[in-house]
């Protein structure tokens, strides 16, 4: 299992496939780490581009039943297919599971952003509202606290901090699950998540495309 998640967070996606593969048939009999190696490939696949063979293996893990011990592992796995396929309902559930698994602030941070932007997506403007405001909570890098910051205002009616703007199609058009980038939930060196923050497209301010300094 180390051996292919280091392969996976060096961004070797391919070999960390081959191994998780491998891991999967040589501990059929062992369901906690079959279920574990099973969700780790499906990630590598999901990191390809690979949906198709991410569903086959979703599929097959869903007829089989999840293992108890490989349920932390199968909550990112089906947060990341979700958001990469565009389908945002179900993604928040997953996601929400995700969070309650993090322990690292900042990436908790990262990630309650992230559900911001989900909720926005699907026009839950309060939901939306709430997430930021997690965000900014956990006291995350300036760059994240700034963007959260300017989501909130996207997301409050104007002149009014106290109530919510219903269902905006123009706010849902701006925010667009396709345009969320699941480094928030699974990091690896090839990418660039720790130092890029999705924000709205249409943010008038040049800073809200910040620049994070460091790596969580």
């Amino acid at each position: 299992m180390l051996m292919g998640r280091s392969q996976f967070q060096k961004g070797d996606f391919e070999g960390a496939a081959a191994t998780f593969a491998y891991m999967s048939r040589l501990y059929s009999t062992q369901p906690a780490i079959y279920g574990k190696a099973r969700a780790w490939l499906a990630k590598c696949y999901i990191e390809q581009g690979w949906t198709y063979d991410a569903e086959d293996v979703i599929r097959n893990i869903q007829r089989d039943s999840i293992h108890w011990r490989a349920q932390k592992e199968w909550d990112y796995a089906f947060a990341d297919y979700y958001i990469h396929t565009g389908d945002a309902r179900k993604a928040i559930p997953y996601l929400r599971k995700v969070i309650s698994h993090e322990m690292r602030h900042k990436q908790k941070a990262r990630q309650w952003y992230l559900m911001g932007q989900l909720q926005a997506s699907i026009g839950n403007q309060q939901e939306a509202y709430q997430a930021f405001r997690h965000v900014i909570r956990l006291n995350p890098p300036y760059e994240l606290e700034f963007n959260a910051r300017i989501a909130i205002t996207e997301v409050l009616a104007s002149g009014n901090s106290r109530k919510m703007i219903s269902g905006s199609s123009a706010w849902r058009h701006r925010i667009r699950t396709r345009n969320i980038r699941t480094r928030y939930i699974m990091p690896s060196a090839t990418s660039t998540w720790p130092r890029k923050i999705p924000c709205v497209p249409s943010m008038p301010t040049k800073k809200a495309t910040g620049r994070l300094p460091e790596t969580v």
